[in-house]
């Protein structure tokens, strides 16, 4: 846009040349009254200097110039839209991986706390064994499900590192560590988003306009072009009679007007060009409004999904929890095998997981709808 402003008020440059001749010249053009005031001659060179600045400037471009830092002023709106629109997207993936990488952390924490109930099982049936109250092969079940345990807390232990590696490298910082985020998982629906407000639809708005602007300066090339030019310079050079050095001052003032009559179709072919891409600035925008809604809808269902995934969860855990008790107080008793116990501690466990999973799923989906309506910004 200063470019363009810039460009409105012409040009001032500092020129300089040497021509070599095969035949003398004079340092200024030979009129009479240059004759009449150099009664012993003028003074002609082979080897010509010449030294001075020139200003050149549009005076009338047909509005051209105008129309040019008009698109310029919404280019300019339209990139901080864009910059708005980049904010957004690169909130909420700090957010998606914020959260993810919470996710792993508490699966870690509860799997740890799995993997010492299995120990400690472990250990109290190989007592068991060795007073023969228990087989040896019980001992080793328990054994090979702690292992296999302490290999998924090694999973969870890498998908934070990659996690808060891929963290880094987008707030451009090491990330060793995060802070818990407390949130509650809010119920409450959406409001209709009013998608005229949003950015997007807003440059889409501006693009109409740039495109509007552009048509309006295709149709200034049917217009006159008036250009003003100035130049103020000295020629110099040495004599081929006397031998001595003169210069001799110049100046010019010129006006130059120039309309095209006819270009074989050129301009009207711009100015269609330029309405085509109005057209397309058009349809983008209805093409933009239908993505998001088409986005929402989809966010939307998918939030509810995780919403329905936890509560399900939860619900499942309790009583899968209340199951394993039982079958740990069976199994003391030598009612139930050691694979009944493992395999409800197993799914107990399961659904912990599956519970932590659906929670932080759920609040991604929320954040997705915050980026979607550009709220990202906006909140914490």
């Amino acid at each position: 846009r200063d470019i363009s402003k810039a460009s409105m008020y012409g040009e001032l440059d500092a020129v300089a040349s040497y021509n070599q001749y095969n035949s003398a010249r004079t340092l200024i053009p030979l009129t009479p009254a240059v004759m009449f005031n150099n009664p012993k001659g003028v003074a002609t060179t082979k080897g010509l200097f010449s030294t001075g600045v020139s200003y050149s400037v549009v005076l009338f471009s047909g509005y051209a110039q105008k129309k040019q830092v008009e698109i310029d002023d919404l280019a300019k709106s339209m990139a901080s839209f864009e910059t708005k629109l980049t904010k957004e997207q690169i909130i909420y993936n700090i957010r998606s991986l914020y959260l993810t990488t919470l996710a792993f952390e508490e699966m870690l924490k509860s799997q740890k706390n799995y993997t010492k109930a299995l120990k400690e099982l472990a250990k109290r049936i190989e007592f068991e064994v060795k007073i023969g109250k228990k087989a040896k092969i019980d001992a080793l079940k328990a054994n090979a499900d702690v292992t296999n345990s302490i290999s998924t807390e090694a999973e969870l232990k890498s998908g934070i590192e990659k996690s808060l590696a891929a963290l880094s490298k987008i707030v451009g910082s090491e990330v060793k560590e995060l802070d818990r985020l407390d949130f509650e998982i809010d119920t409450n629906g959406f409001e209709k988003a009013d998608l005229d407000s949003l950015a997007k639809i807003k440059n889409q708005d501006l693009m109409i306009r740039k495109s509007t602007k552009q048509i309006e300066k295709s149709k200034s090339a049917k217009y006159p072009q008036v250009s003003f030019s100035s130049y103020l310079g000295v020629n110099f050079g040495e004599d081929d009679i006397s031998l001595d050095w003169n210069d001799e001052t110049l100046w010019q003032l010129t006006l130059n007007a120039k309309w095209n009559i006819f270009d074989f179709g050129k301009r009207d072919l711009m100015v269609q060009q330029a309405k085509i891409a109005k057209m397309q600035a058009k349809i983008a925008k209805s093409e933009t409004k239908l993505e998001i809604n088409e986005q929402l809808e989809v966010a939307k269902s998918e939030l509810n999904l995780n919403l329905a995934k936890y509560k399900s969860a939860k619900a499942e855990l309790e009583l899968v929890s209340r199951s394993a008790k039982i079958e740990e107080a069976r199994y003391d008793s030598g009612a139930s095998t050691l694979n009944d116990l493992l395999l409800a501690k197993a799914k107990e466990q399961l659904l912990h997981s599956k519970v932590i999973q659906s929670k932080y799923n759920y609040q991604k989906s929320r954040y997705y709808v915050d980026y979607i309506l550009e709220r990202g910004e906006k909140g914490e």
